[in-house]
């Protein structure tokens, strides 16, 4: 005899009764908010490279928003570096000048968007941006951390310091550089360090995902399907074993492999997001985090991406 707590599967050999069930044909449905957005909260996002859309979507529907002007992370070594030197004032792992042979310009091994003439200068752009995110991380709300777009690392020599990205040409080339290809141990022990500065130091209800945004390309020999595939996984295991009941897994990347109908939400290169496929995302984002209803995107805000997507193809064909 069913009971009232269990809900009716119809399925073609009789009815089920069962706690719970959920439909792929229901797939961009959301029963139930994770109840950690509230309107116009203020909302911080560190991570990789889907961040700045999302702020900009947040920001379009009422909410505070703030990404880090140093630029994304790309990998769970250089999210926990970011916030231990945000939060806590530790150097570096290397040193925070690179400087690029016969160029006379530094670059930043953990904010790509720092760029100086002089060691000094980069040093001080260095502090203005961790003073500027501890200030922010601190008033915020909720923190939504996108904690890698790949497993695949560089380490400064066999068994060194990671860091964010490949280094520059001329800096990779002098040698040094050995190819971490990344591990479940490793990344659960980032990600334990990553919640533990963020719980310690901030009050905002922690959010984690994994990017989205498909690998650009593999260090590996192998395909590049193959080691996509590998890097996104793991980074979804380590928050699957990780993540608590006070954390949130906010299912960015889950979302994008269930895109399996002709339409897709990316631009031509099939990595990076339109704005129609970000307000698609982020609307199932908004709607799984959200503390009660979530209204329907304005027309206004749907005719201005679909707007600002064609102008990009015109770009894109040189007609503009």
């Amino acid at each position: 005899m069913a009971s009232d707590t269990l809900k009716r599967f119809p399925t073609s050999r009789g009815d089920f009764y069962v706690p719970h069930y959920d439909l792929w044909s229901d797939r961009d449905e959301v029963a139930r908010g994770a109840g950690v957005l509230r309107p116009g909260a203020n909302v911080a996002l560190l991570g990789s490279c889907i961040v700045r859309q999302a702020a900009s979507y947040l920001e379009r529907r009422g909410y505070e928003t703030f990404h880090s002007p140093g630029g994304y992370q790309y990998n769970v070594h250089a999210v926990r570096a970011e916030l231990e030197r945000v939060f806590e004032g530790k150097p570096w792992p290397v040193p925070v000048a690179l400087e690029i042979p016969g160029s006379g310009s530094f670059v930043h091994p953990f904010r790509k968007n720092l760029v100086a003439r002089s060691e000094d200068e980069l040093v001080e752009r260095d502090e203005q941006v961790s003073e500027q995110l501890a200030s922010t991380l601190k008033a915020a709300d909720v923190v939504i951390c996108v904690v890698g777009t790949t497993a695949e690392a560089w380490r400064a020599g066999t068994g060194g310091a990671v860091v964010n990205e490949i280094p520059p040409p001329d800096v990779f080339n002098q040698g040094g550089w050995a190819l971490d290809m990344g591990n479940l141990d490793d990344i659960r022990a980032e990600v334990r360090g990553t919640m533990a500065q963020l719980a310690k130091h901030t009050r905002a209800a922690q959010v984690y995902a994994v990017c989205p945004i498909p690998l650009y390309a593999t260090w590996a020999d192998s395909s590049i399907v193959a080691m996509n595939g590998r890097s996104k996984a793991l980074l979804r295991a380590a928050l699957e074993q990780e993540l608590t009941e006070g954390e949130t897994y906010l299912p960015m990347w889950d979302w994008m492999q269930a895109q399996t109908r002709r339409w897709s939400p990316t631009r031509s290169d099939g990595r990076h997001f339109d704005w129609v496929g970000v307000d698609r995302l982020m609307f199932f984002c908004e709607r799984f985090l959200a503390a009660g209803e979530v209204p329907a995107l304005s027309l206004r805000h749907r005719v201005s991406s679909a707007l600002k997507d064609a102008g990009y193809r015109l770009r894109v064909r040189g007609l503009t």
